[in-house]
């Protein structure tokens, strides 16, 4: 198991050097395309804290990310109608374009990762992979609980 957790690295850089063209194209760091990403796939995830706690951003990284992407009209900040000290996030028109971008951009990385795969081998594959995922965050899960 060990050493296939060790090649994680190179999904991450694969992941970096694909991410690389759109990123260049709008002048944004990788974190802040994942950041718009992720936004617009879970828009109830919609917080900075929930970005850190799904993507395994720092705090200080996502907050200065996020600030930059609010400057540049790509995220709006609205305070939560029922806790105002939350802020929530969202994203604006003008991120249209660059989440688009960055979407191609994860369909071209699958397409690279599974290329040697069949549909249903993919299907398998991932379906395998959300259960370990589910099996772990059970076991994290019960254990915060026993504490």
């Amino acid at each position: 198991m060990k050493d296939y957790l060790c090649k994680a690295e190179d999904f991450e850089r694969l992941h970096e050097q694909v991410s690389e063209r759109v990123c260049k194209k709008y002048g944004i760091t990788l974190t802040a395309l994942q950041i718009l990403t992720f936004l617009d796939h879970h828009p109830e995830r919609n917080t900075a804290k929930d970005i850190c706690n799904c993507r395994f951003i720092k705090n200080s990284i996502a907050s200065m990310t996020i600030d930059k992407l609010v400057n540049r009209g790509y995220i709006l900040r609205e305070c939560d109608k029922k806790d105002r000290r939350v802020q929530r996030l969202k994203l604006t028109p003008e991120a249209e374009p660059v989440v688009q971008d960055g979407h191609s951009m994860r369909r071209y990385f699958e397409d690279i990762v599974f290329r040697d795969f069949t549909e249903e081998e993919k299907t398998l594959f991932l379906s395998m992979i959300d259960r370990i995922c589910d099996s772990v965050q059970q076991t994290v899960d019960n254990r915060n609980e026993k504490r």
